[in-house]
């Protein structure tokens, strides 16, 4: 049993219990490649446990079998460490105890239901995130012809409770006198480009993806696996030109002439030294710099775009509630009613006009996308 490639096409070929030859294509490509690996690992799981690899039918396996599978996979599509070190530490230590021995065949919702009921003080959140991490497991193994059978078909996400910050840009700047230069470095560029913070964005930037020329940062998120352009704003330009000369890495965020892999202390310690009480995120800078936007009257879609959502619907259902001022505006559109049947205060848009008036033709509206690319405060 190995796997093999002829010309670009990716096959497994192995031998079942009777000892005749079988082979299993999987197309071209590196996901080809890669879903090859993962079958040609699940027969040697089976053959070691003496089962028949004919087939691979989910009867034969249980979850660790096919997490063994689904891991590999993951590590050849380029998945992050931090990624790989959660799904990991989530597996070994919440479902493996909880399913030692029982295949997949025989779960059913009713076991999932009781597993989530073993975590009912955690976070909806939480809870979501663990059934996601499952959920992806066996949609894997759909997939990839593993499994027949996946517990948590008709599972749907749970509605979460909005995550509420509570940072403001007074507070930002009184956490960035106490900070370290490389921590003062990141939460800037958190907040003046509204970057995911750690492994996935923040610190993988590297100073080519700098266009000082062009004036615009290049990012690639290796979260959505999509890239964006963000404009420089002008008040931050210099700053980051003064640190590119003093750099002694191709990394943006560096410490002692190293990568930056992790800012939990040293943001912790700037946190407690500013005085700050209230609980306080990395990544709360990234809710900070849309907010900031989109209450300063930045374009919606600009503002959607620079961030990296998929959708312009993502970010005004996140962030839209926190606009004071659009929801000001829109309560101060409604006209003054008088008691006793008097006229309202301001004129109904529909009543008639005089005998042979014509009604005036309405202007479309012109929509313009605001300047995004400058926040003044820091």
């Amino acid at each position: 049993m190995s796997v093999h490639v002829r010309g670009n096409s990716w096959f497994v070929r192995y031998r079942d219990t009777n000892k005749i030859q079988q082979q299993k294509h999987f197309g071209v490509g590196p996901k080809a490649k890669a879903k090859a690996e993962a079958y040609d690992l699940e027969i040697r799981l089976l053959k070691k446990r003496g089962h028949n690899p004919q087939g691979v039918q989910d009867k034969e396996m249980n979850i660790q079998d096919l997490y063994n599978a689904y891991i590999k996979d993951y590590e050849q599509l380029g998945r992050s460490q931090t990624q790989i070190r959660n799904l990991n530490y989530f597996f070994n230590n919440k479902v493996f105890p909880d399913f030692p021995k029982k295949t997949i065949q025989k779960l059913t919702h009713d076991d999932m239901l009781n597993f989530a009921i073993k975590y009912k003080d955690l976070s909806q959140s939480t809870r979501n995130r663990y059934f996601m991490y499952l959920k992806a497991l066996f949609n894997f193994g759909i997939r990839h012809e593993l499994i027949k059978n996946n517990p948590l078909k008709h599972w749907k996400k749970p509605k979460e409770e909005p995550k509420k910050f509570q940072i403001n840009d007074d507070d930002l700047g009184i956490i960035l006198k106490h900070s370290m230069p490389h921590l003062k470095l990141a939460l800037q560029l958190c907040f003046y480009f509204g970057l995911r913070p750690g492994a996935s964005e923040l610190f993988n930037i590297k100073w080519k993806d700098i266009d000082f020329d062009e004036n615009v940062l290049n990012i690639f998120s290796s979260k959505t696996k999509t890239s964006r352009k963000i404009p420089i704003p002008d008040n931050f330009r210099t700053k980051l030109s003064i640190a590119k000369k003093s750099s002694h890495t191709e990394y943006v965020i560096e410490y002692k002439g190293k990568p930056v892999k992790s800012l939990r202390r040293s943001f912790a310690s700037a946190v407690k030294k500013a005085g700050i009480t209230y609980p306080v995120r990395l990544y709360d800078l990234r809710h900070l710099y849309a907010t900031t936007l989109l209450n300063s009257g930045a374009d919606l879609a600009a503002v959607s775009s620079m961030m990296g959502h998929s959708a312009v619907t993502v970010t005004a259902n996140v962030y839209y509630q926190s606009m004071s001022k659009e929801r000001v505006r829109a309560a101060n559109l409604l006209p003054q009613l008088h008691e006793g049947g008097k006229k309202i205060a301001r004129e109904s848009s529909n009543a008639p006009l005089p005998t042979g008036t014509n009604h005036p033709k309405k202007k479309s509206k012109k929509f313009k996308v605001a300047n995004v690319g400058r926040i003044d405060k820091e």
